[in-house]
């Protein structure tokens, strides 16, 4: 069986986290603006093998991504409702983070990306 054809959970955690950012990144900026992005890859950089979590505060995360705190607080919301990560949010506790993957059918297998029409990656010129 080659790495591709085992189900998702079977995937050990750094190659989940490289996936959801590569499919996180190809998401429109219509949909999901580049400084959301940025602050979920950074959130994304906190999680380990061991600790799938991640709870840094908005200082850090601002002073980590050149933002006010405000703004990443709106990016996190913006990231969370389009169903990219969990958060659980206590007051004056500060908040902790869990990657979703909205690209992973429910028989466990990730659902494959469309080719890009204006890539010219897969051009053999």
């Amino acid at each position: 069986m080659k790495k591709e054809d085992k189900p998702f959970e079977e995937w050990k955690f750094a190659r989940k986290r490289d996936e959801w950012m590569r499919r996180l990144a190809s998401v429109p900026q219509s949909e999901i603006s580049s400084g959301a992005k940025l602050v979920a890859f950074r959130l994304s950089l906190y999680m380990r093998e061991r600790r799938r979590r991640a709870f840094p505060g908005y200082e850090e995360l601002a002073a980590c991504c050149g933002m006010s705190e405000r703004i990443v607080q709106e990016h996190t919301k913006t990231v969370a409702n389009a169903g990219w990560l969990d958060v659980e949010r206590k007051r004056n506790q500060g908040n902790t983070y869990w990657l979703k993957y909205p690209f992973v059918q429910e028989d466990g297998y990730v659902i494959p990306l469309p080719k890009r029409a204006d890539s010219d990656l897969d051009d053999d010129d």
